[in-house]
């Protein structure tokens, strides 16, 4: 598997997590999303979920 890094800016990152926030599993197969998509979703979230923590965690020095 290959891998991509992108660059967002803070603002985008946290509309993103808010984003997954109120998406369900549910809601990405009614939007035709299958299994593999879904999983993908899920490896991005992750990511967000981390660059959020850090952004956090930054704004507490």
């Amino acid at each position: 598997m290959s891998t991509h890094e992108i660059e967002l800016s803070r603002n985008a990152v946290l509309a993103t997590r808010k984003l997954f926030n109120h998406l369900t599993t549910d809601d990405l197969e009614a939007a035709g999303f299958d299994d593999a998509d879904i999983e993908s979703f899920g490896e991005l979230f992750l990511e967000i979920k981390e660059q959020c923590e850090e952004i956090e965690m930054g704004m507490h020095d």
